[in-house]
């Protein structure tokens, strides 16, 4: 993104200050700034006589489309606002006990806002943020690091769409204890040391539950305060931690697993010799242990510059279905974490206008979304999947994901199976239990599903202690489905094949 900046300029002056020059991104985006505009070109201003400083503004402001804050507040049944300040209180537990009084006088509901940073950043928050991080540009831990991955993986004053407050010094005075000890060691170290001493500081509260009753990221002071969180504020966490600390630092995530339920978030900071090092902050995958441990859907790196090869980069906005595929700064990094191949799949519905087709992964008894692909005369074609599992190609159609083609088995030898239920070839399938996957309880009703375009039933059976559940009229060479009457969501598809082997997807 840096080359960019420096191909063409355009000249900005005030009344107070003499004409600078600037790239043409930067001039595009305070186009978009409205009101704003005045404070972003303030910090322009601030650095003029400072080279570098003022290519890291401008990379700031050129890549700030691409950001915005996602906060709430708490409303009541007529949509009027109920104040809450979680700060006023001495502790969160406290906070949480006042909210819950709160909520039974009368039902809340959060209410999103959606704030773009280029039409609210202040002059003020830009220059603290850039000054800070130019105090470990030439530290042990950053003087190895390009430029560009400086104002990548360092400069940037967020990670995802969190509320932003200040962070660089509150981060780096909370946990100065700690980070004072390892001055000289590398960064993997470093990073390794600080996942094992505060392991328990954070708590993930995905553990206990799995929904988010709050629709926003918590903000970097929220997470000082709260000390717990989901999956991925503890992974915000980490990453404000370590770029306090001037190590760079990102996010990796899958947004679905292929092979589960749910979604993982974790951190990569960046070593002396440029490699990725990832781990989970606060937790037992350190640098040392981390692996991903099923088939993800993919892995995307968060960038903080707008990425070309998005899908965001090349459709509109209401052409793409909601979800992470809408976001313009991320990299694709699947094949840095798992075996991919490339699958090229006829559709059966005709051709998008707009030449796009996705895959999408059974998670949580639901197809969501997981990749794009480009369509040719009928053909998508999606790369770098992940290996070990199954995806549904479908089309996106009046707002709606539509099923474009029968599911596709990518195994892990990178074969591809078509799973094209054959009804003129129906057979018995006897199901017995297996550890992990399925045990039985007894005289609960399972319920067989295949799939045809949707889920359709085969049959109901009742669980007789452990003896296997048999099913009749099962169609060869079809995506299976067991779902009992306790169903949570989390039952995983299988196939079985002419031996009556069953595999789990």
């Amino acid at each position: 993104m840096l080359a960019s900046l420096v191909l063409s300029v355009s000249p900005l002056q005030s009344a107070a200050d003499a004409p600078i020059s600037f790239p043409m991104a930067v001039s595009a985006a305070l186009d978009q700034a409205g009101a704003n505009r005045k404070e972003l070109e303030r910090v322009l201003h601030h650095y003029a006589a400072d080279p570098l400083k003022f290519k890291a503004a401008c990379f700031l402001i050129a890549n700030m489309p691409a950001h915005k804050t996602q906060s709430f507040y708490w409303a009541d049944s007529l949509g009027r606002e109920v104040p809450f300040d979680e700060f006023a209180f001495p502790d969160f537990k406290t906070a949480v006990s006042h909210f819950n009084g709160l909520s039974k006088k009368q039902p809340l509901h959060p209410v999103i806002v959606t704030r773009q940073d280029l039409r609210t950043l202040s002059a003020s928050y830009l220059i603290d943020n850039i000054d800070k991080a130019f105090e470990y540009k030439d530290k042990p831990w950053t003087k190895h690091l390009p430029f560009d991955w400086f104002c990548e993986y360092l400069l940037p004053y967020r990670f995802m769409s969190e509320p932003w407050s200040e962070w660089r010094t509150s981060y780096k005075e909370a946990f100065i204890e700690h980070s004072k000890l390892l001055a000289g060691v590398s960064v993997k170290q470093a990073c390794s040391s600080m996942c094992e001493v505060l392991r328990k500081w954070f708590f993930n509260t995905w553990v206990v539950q799995q929904d988010k009753t709050e629709p926003a990221f918590l903000s970097p002071a929220q997470i000082l305060f709260r000390r717990q969180g989901a999956c991925e504020d503890m992974a915000n966490w980490g990453g404000y931690l370590f770029r306090a600390m001037g190590i760079a630092t990102t996010i990796d995530y899958t947004p679905a697993w292929a092979t589960s339920t749910g979604s993982h978030f974790w951190n990569v900071a960046f070593g002396e010799h440029g490699e990725a090092i990832p781990f989970v902050m606060g937790s037992d995958d350190t640098p040392n242990r981390f692996y991903v441990h099923r088939e993800p859907s993919k892995v995307l790196r968060v960038t903080y510059s707008l990425q070309p090869n998005t899908l965001a980069a090349r459709l509109p906005a209401e052409e793409i279905p909601e979800g992470h595929l809408k976001a313009s700064n991320y990299l694709d990094v699947t094949r840095d974490y798992w075996r991919v191949a490339d699958i090229a799949v006829k559709l059966d519905q005709e051709t998008p206008t707009n030449d796009i087709a996705y895959v999408s992964v059974l998670n949580g008894l639901t197809w969501r979304l997981a990749w794009w692909g480009s369509v040719n005369e009928g053909k998508a074609v999606f790369t770098d999947l992940c290996c070990g599992a199954v995806y549904l190609p479908m089309v996106f159609e009046n707002q709606k994901m539509v099923p474009a083609a029968y599911p596709c088995l990518l195994r892990k030898d990178k074969s591809l199976q078509l799973l094209k239920p054959d009804e003129t070839q129906l057979r018995s399938v006897s199901l017995a239990q297996q550890d992990k996957f399925l045990l039985f309880r007894p005289g609960k009703k399972y319920r067989l599903y295949y799939w045809q375009n949707q889920w359709r039933p085969v049959g109901v059976k009742i669980a007789r202690g452990s003896d296997p559940l048999t099913f009749e009229r099962v169609p060869a060479n079809a995506l299976l489905l067991l779902v009992p009457e306790y169903s949570e969501g989390k039952e995983r598809p299988f196939t079985v094949d002419d031996t009556g082997k069953r595999e789990w997807w």
